[in-house]
This record gives structure tokens, C-alpha cells and sequence, in this order.
């Protein structure tokens, strides 16, 4: 298995055209609970995931964003991903989204992966700014950012409807020291 980026508990690699890769990501994209904070709001097929992660597998700088998956060091077990999205070497910065499955939250994966992905944007792409888009109703998204030196920099007000009710989409950013 080749890893793109990894720390003691955790490792980022490009998703594969496998069953395991396949089955976990059309888990994920399916659960009507991950829609909001995707902002999407149908089920997809596993044709379409497959489509999406040989597409995916093009370089950073050429398509502009990528998708990693998110591995257990110690068992291998896929446990979420990780894109980046709106890629701009010119202007020297990268976006972030984040999925981690239900069973693995609150374990501090969350943290350790942005840090992963942090050292990457800004050590090995150049990247001044790095940048997330996170619904108002996600807090613990929110907090995990600010918690981690992201400013909250715009919201634009009732962006998403959810839940019966409206968010904002809140921007954070982060420079390079």
C-alpha cells in the first residue's frame, strides 16, 4: 500500500479501484445523515463511485482537487477521506473537505488528518492559504477549525436548507506562518 502522507495513528492514500475502496465510499456518500455537510441530496450509484475514483486518481494541479482515503495504521480499515478542492497555484491555495464515519468520530482522527493535510498543502504544494467551507449546524466542524488556528473569515447567510431550517456557510481560512 503506498501512502501519500501518514502520522502514528493515521494515513492518507489515493483511493483504489478495489472493493474495499469502492464499498466504503458508496457507504459514505449514501448515508442521508453525510448529505448536509456535503451539501448533496441524492443516493449515487456504485457505478458512479467507481467512475469517481478512477477520475479522482488524476494529478492535484491538473484536475484541481483530489480524494484521499483515510486509513487506520494499525488495522488498515478505511475510516473517511479527505479532498482537496479548488486548487489555485497561482494564487497559492487549496481547500479542504472532510468526511470521518460516525463510528470514528470523536477519537481526534479529525484533527490529526487537517494537521496531515496542512503540512502537505503548505509544505510540499507551496500553499499560502488553506481554506474550509463548513455549515453553521456543524459544530463540531466549526470548532475543530478554530481549534486548530482557522479564522472564520465570511458567512454567507442562509445558504443550505437542512433540517427544516436554514444555515449559513461559514469560510475559514488559514495562512502559512
Amino acid at each position: 500500500m503506498r501512502t501519500a502522507m501518514k502520522s502514528e495513528r493515521l494515513y492518507l492514500r489515493s483511493f483504489e479501484d478495489n472493493k474495499q475502496d469502492i464499498s466504503a465510499l458508496y457507504q459514505w456518500e449514501n448515508d442521508p445523515e453525510s448529505w448536509d455537510s456535503s451539501m448533496a441530496s441524492n443516493p449515487v450509484s456504485a457505478k458512479f463511485i467507481r467512475e469517481y475514483i478512477l477520475e479522482s486518481a488524476t494529478s492535484l494541479i491538473t484536475q484541481g482537487s483530489m480524494t484521499l482515503a483515510i486509513g487506520l495504521a494499525e488495522t488498515q480499515e478505511l475510516i473517511g477521506y479527505l479532498q482537496f478542492l479548488g486548487y489555485d497555484a497561482i494564487s497559492q491555495r487549496v481547500g479542504y473537505g472532510l468526511y470521518i464515519a460516525p463510528e470514528h468520530r470523536r477519537k481526534g482522527y479529525g484533527r490529526e488528518i487537517i494537521q496531515l493535510a496542512e503540512q502537505y498543502a503548505f509544505q510540499h504544494l507551496g500553499i499560502r492559504l488553506v481554506y474550509a467551507d463548513i455549515l453553521s449546524n456543524n459544530l463540531s466542524c466549526c470548532k475543530l477549525f478554530e481549534a486548530l488556528g482557522y479564522e472564520l473569515k465570511a458567512s454567507l447567510p442562509e445558504w443550505h436548507w437542512s433540517q427544516g431550517s436554514w444555515h449559513n456557510l461559514n469560510y475559514y481560512m488559514k495562512w502559512k506562518n
